[in-house]
C-alpha cells in the first residue's frame, strides 16, 4: 500500500517545491530539524493557515510570538494555504524530509503516514499527561486515532451551518425555509427571482449528502458506511437522491463542483446567492456588508441537527520524536499551538471554533459579533444535545476518502445514479474499511 502512496506523491514533489512562498529554503537545503552543539534546537513547522484563510489572522501572529519567546528553538516555517498543505506535506514525506511539526486533517488524510511509521504515536504521552487530554471536548481525538492509537493534538473544531441573507430573501420576496421539505419551495421561488438559492461547491454538496445520510441512519450509523455494511445501501441511495433533487431544482450555482469554498462564499458575499452551506470556519471570511443581514442555523430537518466534531490537528514527525532534544522542542511547540492561548485567539480573532473545553479558554463571547455568538452557541447546543454526527469523511481511510470524493463528483455531474453511487461507495469502503 505504501509503495503506491510513495509513487503517487513523488511525481508531485517537483511541482510543489516550485510553489512560490511555500518554503523558507530551497529544495536543495536540508532544513530537517536538528539539535546543535550550542544548545539551539532547529525545527521545521508546516501549516496551511496563511493568506486569505481566516485562521491566519490569529495563527501567524501566534507563531511569531512563539519564535520571540523561545530563542532556544530555531524555527523554520513553511506555508501552503488551505488544501495546498496536503501537497506540501506529501511532497516532503516522499522526499524523506518531513516537517518536524505540521498541521493537517485527521487520519482520513494522514493514515498512510501512520502506516509508514512517519508520525509520532502520542498515546503513551497523553496517558502519562492526562491533563493535556482532559482539556479537550469528548471525541476530540476520534479523527486522529488509528487502530486505537492517537497521532495528533486537536487544534480545530467544526460544525456545518446554513447562512441565510435576510436582505436578499426579502428583495426576492421569499420566506426562509421552515423545514427540510420547505427548502425546495424556497429554491423554486429564488430561481424564479433569478437568485442563486444555495451557494455551495462540490465539497459542500458532499457535506449535504453526509448530513442527509446521518439523518437516515442516525448519529452512529455512518460507521456502517465506513466499513462497507451492505445494510446501509438504501440510506445511501436516499441521501444521494436528495442532493440530486436539490441540484435538479437549480439550488446550486452552475458548475458548483468546480468551485473552491471561498469562491462559493463570494457568491454569498456579493448578494448573488441567498443562502450558503458549509463549515463554521468560513464565517471568518464573511463580508462586513452581509454579517448584519445574515442569520445562522443548522440545515432544516429532523434527527441529526448537524455534522460536528474536531477535524484538524497538530502532528509531530516520528523522526523528531526519536531525538530527545527535538522531541522536547516539538512538544513545546505542539502543546502551545494546540493549547489555550492559541485556541483563544482562533476563536476571538478568526471566529474559529475550538475543540477545547470552554473553561480552558479566555474568550469574552459577549464582545464577539452576534452572528459569531450564534455560531458558537449553535455548535455547543448540537454537541450538548447529542443530536450531531461526525462527518463520514473523518471516519474513512485515506483510500476510501479519495473514493468518496471522486464518486461524489461523478454523482453530482450525472455520471452515476444514486444506486450506482451507493454500490461503488460500499465496494470501496468494504475493500478498505475504517479503523474504528
Amino acid at each position: 500500500m505504501m509503495a503506491g502512496w510513495t509513487a503517487r506523491v513523488a511525481a508531485a514533489a517537483v511541482g510543489t517545491l516550485l510553489l512560490t512562498g511555500c518554503f523558507a529554503g530551497s529544495s536543495d537545503d536540508d532544513t530537517t530539524g536538528s539539535a546543535t552543539e550550542g544548545g539551539t534546537v532547529s525545527l521545521r513547522l508546516a501549516h496551511g493557515w496563511t493568506g486569505e484563510v481566516p485562521q491566519a489572522r490569529a495563527f501567524e501572529p501566534a507563531v511569531e510570538r512563539f519564535q520571540e519567546e523561545h530563542p532556544e528553538i530555531d524555527l523554520t516555517v513553511e506555508t501552503a494555504a488551505g488544501n495546498e498543505i496536503k501537497t506540501l506535506v506529501s511532497s516532503d514525506m516522499a522526499a524523506g524530509r518531513e516537517p518536524d511539526v505540521f498541521l493537517h486533517w485527521g487520519t482520513r488524510d494522514t493514515s498512510p503516514y501512520v502506516e509508514d511509521g512517519r508520525l509520532a504515536d502520542l498515546t503513551d504521552y497523553l496517558d502519562e499527561n492526562p491533563e493535556i487530554r482532559d482539556r479537550y471536548e469528548d471525541g476530540a481525538f476520534d479523527s486522529v486515532t488509528w487502530d486505537g492509537r492517537v497521532y495528533g493534538l486537536p487544534i480545530g473544531a467544526y460544525a456545518q451551518v446554513l447562512l441565510i441573507n435576510k436582505a436578499v430573501m426579502d428583495a426576492a420576496g421569499v420566506e426562509p425555509p421552515a423545514d427540510e421539505a420547505d427548502v425546495l419551495r424556497a429554491v423554486e421561488e429564488l430561481v424564479a427571482a433569478d437568485v442563486i438559492p444555495l451557494a455551495v461547491n462540490g465539497t459542500a454538496e458532499r457535506y449535504l449528502f453526509e448530513l442527509f445520510l446521518a439523518r437516515e441512519l442516525g448519529a452512529d450509523g455512518l460507521d456502517g458506511v465506513a466499513t462497507g455494511d451492505a445494510a446501509t445501501r438504501d440510506a445511501i441511495v436516499t441521501a444521494a437522491a436528495k442532493v440530486m433533487e436539490l441540484r435538479s431544482a437549480g439550488a446550486f450555482p452552475e458548475g458548483a463542483e468546480t468551485l473552491q469554498t471561498l469562491q462559493a462564499l463570494e457568491l454569498y458575499n456579493s448578494g448573488a446567492a441567498a443562502m450558503f452551506y458549509n463549515e463554521t470556519w468560513t464565517i471568518g471570511n464573511l463580508a462586513e456588508s452581509v454579517i448584519e443581514t445574515t442569520t445562522l442555523s443548522t440545515y432544516p430537518g429532523e434527527g441529526v441537527r448537524t455534522l460536528a466534531g474536531a477535524g484538524y490537528y497538530v502532528y509531530i514527525s516520528a523522526d523528531a520524536w526519536e531525538d530527545e532534544n527535538r522531541r522536547e522542542a516539538a512538544l513545546t511547540l505542539a502543546e502551545y499551538l494546540a493549547g489555550p492561548e492559541v485556541n483563544t485567539d482562533l476563536v476571538d480573532i478568526s471566529w474559529y471554533p475550538s475543540p477545547m473545553l470552554a473553561d480552558q479558554l479566555d474568550v469574552d463571547t459577549a464582545a464577539l459579533p452576534p452572528l459569531v455568538q450564534d455560531m458558537l452557541q449553535t455548535r455547543t447546543d448540537a454537541v450538548a444535545s447529542g443530536e450531531f454526527a461526525d462527518k463520514l469523511d473523518e471516519k474513512l481511510t485515506a483510500g476510501a476518502f479519495e473514493s468518496l470524493t471522486s464518486l461524489s463528483e461523478r454523482l453530482f455531474i450525472g455520471e452515476l445514479t444514486p444506486e450506482q453511487f451507493a454500490d461503488e461507495l460500499l465496494a470501496a469502503t468494504a475493500a478498505d474499511p475504517a479503523r474504528l
